[in-house]
């Protein structure tokens, strides 16, 4: 079983600090040209009806990425911003995705994901809907990503400002999207961007056509 875009909202997280990366906003770095949150969008447009963009800084360079791309016929896309002083964490950019969804299922990724398997959201959709659970996060081998995850909104609370993402989760039964071997839904390093071949934006920043 499928869920029709019209019922998906899709959120991409992007507000993290990079620390382990020299500060980096790694939604902004490029692979094969393009920012990372630009493949992505991409790639989430065919099967959602609304996506939005996550962040804490850079807006003017992330809404420059989504002027450079086409909505669907009724798409909304847009850019929210996680309200704190700090970096909160991936849970404020939840709750601030949560603020404009609209739509009855949440689909997370982060936006530091090097790209996602094709079939990213057949597998989570599949797994939702095959499973005696209303929460599924992605797992790749032992390791589960939550900040990859597909939820059914009314089976959690307003997340809150602070806090672990996994505690919020796993308020309800929490099931799994197992995803191939190779999959990469982060990069943390400036070793393990190189292995995926990420590269820093240039500076300024400038968006890619």
């Amino acid at each position: 079983m499928t869920l029709a875009p019209e019922q998906v909202t899709a959120g991409i997280l992007a507000g993290g600090a990079g620390r382990r990366m020299g500060g980096l906003d790694k939604g902004l770095m490029r692979r094969a040209g393009a920012p990372l949150v630009k493949t992505l969008i991409q790639q989430l447009q065919p099967d959602v009806c609304a996506l939005w963009l996550s962040i804490h800084r850079n807006v003017p360079a992330y809404q420059a990425v989504l002027d450079g791309i086409e909505p669907r016929p009724g798409q909304r896309m847009g850019v929210v911003t996680d309200a704190t002083a700090d970096y909160a964490g991936p849970i404020a950019g939840v709750r601030a995705v949560w603020k404009v969804c609209s739509t009855p299922y949440l689909l997370l990724v982060p936006g530091d994901a090097p790209g996602l398997p094709a079939d990213f959201v057949q597998r989570m959709t599949q797994a939702l809907t095959t499973q005696a659970t209303r929460v599924v996060v992605a797992q790749v081998g032992q390791d589960r990503h939550y900040t990859a995850c597909l939820l059914q909104r009314d089976a959690l609370p307003l997340p809150p400002g602070r806090g672990s993402l996994r505690d919020w989760l796993s308020l309800t039964p929490v099931g799994t999207a197992p995803m191939p071997a190779a999959t990469r839904l982060s990069i943390n390093t400036p070793a393990e961007a190189a292995d995926c071949g990420v590269q820093p934006a240039p500076e300024p920043w400038v968006p890619v056509a």
